[in-house]
Order: structure tokens, then C-alpha cells, then sequence
């Protein structure tokens, strides 16, 4: 035990002796001190500390080393400052010091005070710079605030706007889809109508192969004088009809006549002949009993009127012929014809009277209209 104490004794010593100047006791030395009257005032320590020395004794070495380090740093940082600080306040608690250590220590003194100034100046400086800086950006920041405002407007224009085209296509599409159902019912209706035959659904014409029966359209007899219960009324309006289909199919390929001219008159049709003197000659396919003029009230026949009737005939066929729109299988035609005859029979050299040669005639006449209406 006594050489315990021996030990504090001379550790307290050594420790005075290093971190002591001047009469001044650091806090390293007291505590080895207060230790020391510790020691001695409570015996039950003893005991403690040989068992703490004896099982951490380097432990204890590399702490007191690492402690006594730091305590030296912050001694003699806290011994500049406080020297520094005591001359500036004009106390200085030294009165042997020597006149080169008081010049020495107002030259650290004003070089530390000028150092404090420059640096004072540079964050004066510094902060100078950062109110430009803020200012600068703040300004900025308002700029683009105010952009920001006026991009916010632009894009609330531009979604309205596109809005409204949205709209807009959607009818768009709507409209597209109800014109494509048209343009695709169109199309059916168009290609329905490309297997009718218009002029054989509104001229039905039918014809007795044996000649013994009048050629009918649409259930008209036919005739070029009444006989019997077959009337000018019925003949009137028969070739009325057949004028009618004449100039239909005419208007179809497009052909008009140089010299003759069809009025397709219900009551009774006329077509106007211009000759060669270029007067106009009205041939009367039936009687006309609404005319002023009596005298035609009396007529027997219209051979003469047929005859004009069968050159228009043959020239819309030569038209038909040289016409490049239409191809036509002339080879299957029920009678081939001339410019005066049609089958075996000449339109021109029949007489008036020949009952039987102007009905075959007729008979060919409707034979070839209905072949031309089936293939128009």
C-alpha cells in the first residue's frame, strides 16, 4: 500500500511539474490531486484501483496518453487566445515579461486583428455579391412567374382548343361513317341498277313469233290502220310508247338525229322531218283528234309515218354500231336491216293496201326494238 501511494505521489508531481506555469494549476493536476487527498481520505479505494491497474493497465496507458494530447492542444489554443485577448484589453497579468515579448505580442495582435478586418471586409464583400445574386435571381424568379402565368394561359387556350378539335373530329367521324354508309348503300343501289334494264322494266314489248297475233307493248297492239276492235285511240297510244323507247335508248348512247326529230305525244306522236328544202314536215304516228285541222281526222293509215319511224330506227342502230361504249353481238340481232329494209320486207316498196307484208314488217320493226332495249 505504501508503495501505492508513492506511486500517486510521484504522478502527481510529474503531472504538476509539466502542465503548471507560473503558479497556474490546470485541471489535469488538480484532478491528480483531489485523487491523491481521495486516496488517502477513503481507504476503500485502495482496493478498486490496484484491481482496475492490474487488469487494464494499457488500457489505461493509451488513454492517459490520448487524454493527456487533447489537454495540451486546448491549453495552448486557450493560451493564445487568451494571451491575444488580454493585450488587446491592455491587461496584461505577466509583469516580468521582457519589452521583445511585448513587441512580439502586439505584432500577433495587430497581424490577428488585420486578419479579422480582411476577412470581415471579404464577407462584407461576400455578402454584397449574395444581395446582387438574390436580388438578380428574384428578379428572375418574377420573370419567370411571369412566364410561367403566361405559359399557363397559352396551355389553357391550347387544351380548350384542342378541346374543341376533339369535338370537331369526333363529328368529323361521325359524319365520315354516315357518308361512307351512303357512299356504300350508293354503291349497292348502283351495282342493283347495273342488272336492270331500264327500258325493258318500263317498255315491255312482246311478239308472236308466228305473226298471226299484233306485236304488243305494253299490252298495245301495234297496227298501222285500225281494224276491227283495234281503234286509233289504242294505235295512237301503242306508238306513242314506241317513240317513247326510241328516244330513250337515243338519249342513252347519246345520238340525235341530223333530219329528224321525235315528239313522244301521249294523244298521238309526232316526228318532224326537215328535207332537203330544210321545211319542217310533221309524219303523225296515229290521228291526231285534238289538231284544228279536219282533214286529217280521215286517214286510213300511217304507212308513211312508219317508214320515217323505221329510218330512225336504222339510224340509231348505225349509231349504235360505230359506237365505241357499247359492244354489242350484232350476229344474234332478230333482223339484220338496211337503210330501206328490215328483214325480208321493204318498208319502201310495200303498198298501202298489203295487210300482210306491213304486219310481218311491223312485227320486225317491234322484234328489233325489243332486242335493242334488252341490250342498252
Amino acid at each position: 500500500m505504501q508503495i501505492i501511494k508513492r506511486l500517486f505521489v510521484y504522478a502527481m508531481i510529474v503531472f504538476k511539474s509539466r502542465y503548471t506555469k507560473n503558479h497556474e494549476y490546470s485541471y489535469v493536476s488538480r484532478f491528480f490531486f483531489m485523487s491523491h487527498k481521495m486516496f488517502f481520505i477513503v481507504p476503500c479505494l485502495e482496493y478498486r484501483i490496484i484491481m482496475a491497474i492490474n487488469d487494464h493497465t494499457e488500457q489505461l496507458e493509451y488513454e492517459t496518453n490520448t487524454y493527456i494530447r487533447s489537454v495540451e492542444e486546448e491549453q495552448d489554443k486557450h493560451r493564445r487566445l487568451h494571451k491575444a485577448l488580454s493585450i488587446n484589453a491592455g491587461i496584461m497579468n505577466d509583469s516580468k515579461s521582457s519589452s521583445s515579448n511585448d513587441i512580439n505580442d502586439k505584432e500577433l495582435v495587430r497581424s490577428t486583428i488585420q486578419s479579422f478586418e480582411h476577412e470581415l471586409m471579404t464577407i462584407k464583400q461576400a455578402c454584397r455579391e449574395h444581395d446582387s445574386e438574390l436580388n438578380n435571381l428574384n428578379q428572375l424568379l418574377m420573370e419567370q412567374a411571369h412566364v410561367s402565368s403566361s405559359l399557363s394561359l397559352q396551355e389553357n387556350e391550347l387544351l380548350l382548343e384542342f378541346n374543341s378539335i376533339e369535338k370537331e373530329a369526333k363529328v368529323f367521324e361521325d359524319m365520315h361513317r354516315q357518308l361512307t354508309q351512303q357512299c356504300h348503300s350508293a354503291e349497292i343501289e348502283r351495282s342493283h341498277l347495273n342488272h336492270v334494264r331500264l327500258h325493258t322494266s318500263l317498255f315491255d314489248i312482246v311478239v308472236d313469233t308466228k305473226g298471226e297475233l299484233y306485236p304488243l307493248i305494253n299490252n298495245l297492239r301495234l297496227s298501222h290502220r285500225p281494224k276491227g276492235d283495234l281503234q286509233w285511240t289504242e294505235i295512237n297510244t301503242a306508238w306513242s310508247q314506241a317513240t317513247q323507247l326510241l328516244m330513250f335508248m337515243s338519249n342513252t348512247v347519246k345520238f340525235v338525229s341530223r333530219n329528224y326529230g321525235i315528239i313522244p305525244l301521249m294523244h298521238c306522236a309526232k316526228i318532224i322531218e326537215i328535207d332537203s328544202n330544210g321545211k319542217k314536215v310533221y309524219h303523225h304516228l296515229g290521228v291526231d283528234f285534238q289538231t284544228m285541222d279536219k282533214k286529217t281526222h280521215n286517214t286510213d293509215h300511217i304507212t308513211t309515218s312508219l317508214q320515217v319511224f323505221f329510218t330512225l330506227l336504222y339510224q340509231l342502230s348505225i349509231h349504235i354500231k360505230i359506237s365505241s361504249d357499247h359492244e354489242i353481238n350484232w350476229s344474234i340481232v332478230p333482223y339484220d336491216m338496211t337503210k330501206d329494209s328490215i328483214g325480208p320486207y321493204n318498208i319502201r316498196m310495200i303498198e298501202e293496201n298489203d295487210e300482210t307484208s306491213w304486219r310481218g314488217a311491223i312485227n320486225c320493226i317491234a322484234s328489233n326494238l325489243r332486242w335493242l332495249s334488252t341490250v342498252l
